[in-house]
This record gives C-alpha cells, sequence and structure tokens, in this order.
C-alpha cells in the first residue's frame, strides 16, 4: 500500500523532471535529484526513466548513466532512451555495448531501439556489428518494418554496400522520402551518379516525394556527370528544378 503522500510527492518530483525537460534545465534539475535522494524517494520506473531522459536532453549522459544503473527495474523505454543519448553525442561503441547489456538483462527492444542501434553501425568500420542486429531483424520479423527497414537501408548505404541496401530498399513493404532519398544517396556516395540518377528518374516517375536532402543530393549526383548527353542533363535539371520550386512542405 502506498505511504500517505507518496502520490503527491509523485506528482511533484515528476512536474519539476519534466519542466526541467522542456527547458534543458541541467542546474535545476540536479536540484531536484538531490532532494529524491535526500527524501530517500526511490523512483519507480517511469519516474527514473524521467530523470534519464531529463539528463541525456541536458547533455549529462554520464549523470544519466548512472541514474539507469541504480534504478532495480528498467523498461525498454529506459534503455532506448540511454542508447539514444549515446549514438546521438556519436558514443557509439557505449551505445552498441548498452544494447548488448539490454539484451541479456531480457529486455526485448522495440523498433525505436533498434533503429538507434543501427545509427550506431552507420559506418565501414561497424559494418560487423551492424550485420549482427540485421540478423536479429530478421529472427523478430523487423526487417519489414518500414521504420526499422529505413534505418537499416541507410546503415549499409553509410556503410558503402550499396548491394545490401539496395536488397533491403526492394523488400520494403513501402518506401516513404527517408528510404528513398538514403538509397539515391548511397549511390551518389559511391561514385555512381548514373545509377543514382536512374533510381531518381524511376521512383519520381512512381510519385516519390522529394526533400531538400534529395535535392541536394541529386544536384550533387547530376554535376558530377560531364559524360551525360545534354537532352537528358536538361531533363533531369527540369525535374530537380521542379522539386526545388514547389515548397517542399508540400512535398514531405
Amino acid at each position: 500500500m502506498a505511504l500517505p503522500g507518496a502520490s503527491a510527492r509523485f506528482h511533484e518530483y515528476e512536474a519539476a523532471i519534466t519542466a526541467c525537460i522542456e527547458r534543458r534545465a541541467l542546474w535545476e534539475g540536479r536540484k531536484v535529484h538531490a532532494r529524491m535522494i535526500t527524501a530517500r524517494y526511490r523512483p519507480a520506473v517511469f519516474l527514473g526513466t524521467r530523470l534519464v531522459t531529463m539528463y541525456v536532453r541536458c547533455g549529462a549522459l554520464d549523470d544519466a548513466r548512472n541514474v539507469l544503473d541504480r534504478m532495480p527495474e528498467r523498461s525498454v523505454v529506459s534503455w532506448t532512451t540511454m542508447i539514444s543519448g549515446y549514438s546521438q553525442t556519436e558514443r557509439h561503441v557505449e551505445a552498441l555495448d548498452l544494447f548488448i547489456k539490454m539484451l541479456r538483462a531480457g529486455c526485448i527492444p522495440n523498433e525505436y531501439t533498434l533503429a538507434t542501434v543501427l545509427t550506431s553501425c552507420s559506418g565501414p568500420q561497424s559494418i560487423y556489428q551492424g550485420k549482427q542486429v540485421h540478423s536479429l531483424l530478421v529472427k523478430t520479423n523487423f526487417e519489414s518494418h518500414m521504420f526499422v527497414g529505413s534505418s537499416l537501408l541507410d546503415m549499409y548505404a553509410k556503410s558503402e554496400n550499396i548491394q545490401e541496401a539496395r536488397r533491403v530498399f526492394d523488400t520494403l513493404p513501402e518506401r516513404d522520402v527517408v528510404s528513398c532519398t538514403a538509397i539515391i544517396s548511397g549511390y551518389a556516395q559511391k561514385g555512381l551518379d548514373e545509377e543514382a540518377l536512374d533510381l531518381f528518374r524511376q521512383l519520381y516517375s512512381e510519385g516519390m516525394q522529394c526533400n531538400h536532402v534529395t535535392f541536394t543530393t541529386l544536384v550533387t549526383a547530376l554535376s558530377g556527370l560531364a559524360s551525360l548527353d545534354y537532352g537528358k542533363q536538361t531533363e533531369d535539371w527540369s525535374m530537380i528544378f521542379l522539386i526545388q520550386v514547389i515548397p517542399l512542405e508540400t512535398l514531405t
């Protein structure tokens, strides 16, 4: 049974921590946390996760990890928030290590966890870890999930494995602007400008939506194709011009 006043204290701390998250107020957040420790208030999973979120949002990742490690119970959101903090600050080794610890603790990742971990595997030096995560996606039936599939595609493209990136792209049940741009960008980054433009023409004819990242990628690819005949250049520049002059908010 909850002690008298426990509910009131929960709401007080939750409101204070939420305010610190919204304002990214690290100093005030630390004071709230200190009050909880002084009062010997042990937060449950939800409030503990909010503390982790507050420290991550404020860039205090070591404080966030300290809170996570001391939590008697952790939810998938707790783990994912910390992994995301590491990934967003390019502390990719720590993100992957924590993901492994999460799996060993018996916590089942969700689509946001997996997409975040794939971000930390983006690069030729991390392709082995990326393939291991890919194997997990296959076993858990997440490979065909559009959000996770787009992250997997992006991981392979940035790892310069364009063949595998294209295979993932071709098997996506749905394609959005993120996945389309990622595969086109993958071709362009490999210097395969003609392949990038060929795919763009195909997807554009199928009603592909574009954003400013797509536009920048296409301009770079087309500029690198001096051998392209004049008529084809004019046609491609016309399509790219239409993408640029139409308000992007109508295309995203």
